[in-house]
């Protein structure tokens, strides 16, 4: 409050002020209330005169709390910071382009589109390039300057690779399409093993077109009596919940997958019993050109032909 730090003489003064005050408020305030007759009389005027002065006691410190400010650290209060933001000036950076560099480029630039369009980046089997390294003439060494020789060898002399293609929006549809297939297929084999528990459980078991309403609906009325029967229903709801669990999940990969058919922009959809999950299926799934490249390690040989025995062995057996 002072601005600085207080003096030996200043705090003894303030100590000494501080029990002087609170002797007088023993002496006029605390025993004249503790030893009044009046309020030793009767308990209750005790205890209303207490809730009095608590009640006073926080309003007032309520009406201080709203009305004085929180001072905050000590001394005199700063003034107001005021920030300014200067630009710095624009400067156009030198040009330092070589004319002749630019004109080079500019002249060679359709010949690089053409040499670009031109090249074809195809994809080398293992086997292909396998099969190259073990006809080489070098050492029989594998390292990674003849796996590449190897690949070379096999790119330059084959004319019928596979190329390369960037991936687009097919491949997600592939994607969407076997993550619901999988999906499905866990469904199916979840839904199977609750139906053999089912039929333990229930007289006459479930019925074949079993669905997860029809299973709850079985399980309602399973009452399991021994401990293996409580324990198999226990495993069923437990299916149960899988079946309804996978059901939502197919559901939303439907959903998906019809999301990205129209975005595809694709008129598979148009044609006659073609819908969006068989449409993404056909269209994520890679087509295969009769000129691709099927690699085998030795050519296919025919069987031999089956030996007869000789007509008079065998009418000798007959």
């Amino acid at each position: 409050m002072a601005g600085h730090p207080l003096g030996l003489e200043q705090n003894l003064s303030l100590a000494a002020a501080s029990g002087l005050l609170a002797l007088a408020t023993v002496k006029l305030v605390e025993n004249p209330v503790r030893f009044s007759p009046w309020l030793r009389a009767r308990s209750g005027r005790s205890l209303a005169l207490g809730a009095a002065l608590t009640v006073v006691a926080a309003a007032a410190t309520m009406a201080t709390a709203v009305l004085v400010p929180i001072p905050h650290g000590q001394g005199l209060a700063a003034p107001p910071a005021v920030i300014r933001i200067t630009r710095p000036p624009r400067t156009r950076r030198p040009t330092t382009e070589d004319p002749a560099a630019a004109r080079l480029a500019s002249l060679s630039a359709p010949l690089v589109g053409a040499v670009v369009k031109a090249v074809t980046v195809g994809t080398v089997p293992a086997k292909l390039a396998a099969r190259a390294w073990l006809l080489s003439t070098s050492s029989a060494r594998k390292t990674d300057l003849a796996d590449a020789a190897s690949v070379a060898t096999a790119a330059i002399h084959h004319r019928r690779l596979r190329p390369v293609l960037l991936k687009d929006q097919t491949v997600i549809l592939r994607l969407l399409s076997d993550r619901r297939d999988d999906l499905v297929a866990e469904h199916t084999r979840t839904l199977s093993r609750l139906h053999v528990l089912l039929a333990d459980l229930h007289p006459g078991g479930a019925t074949r077109e079993l669905s997860a309403t029809r299973a709850a609906a079985v399980l309602r009325q399973v009452r399991p009596v021994t401990v293996v029967a409580v324990e198999r229903k226990h495993i069923a709801c437990q299916l149960l919940a899988d079946v309804r669990r996978l059901d939502r999940q197919v559901k939303m990969a439907s959903q998906t997958i019809r999301t990205a058919v129209r975005e595809h922009g694709t008129t598979l959809t148009e044609v006659f019993g073609v819908g969006a999950v068989l449409a993404a299926k056909l269209l994520g799934t890679p087509a295969t050109s009769p000129g691709s490249l099927t690699v085998t390690t030795s050519p296919a040989t025919p069987a031999p032909p089956r030996s007869r025995p000789p007509a008079a062995m065998s009418a000798s057996i007959g």
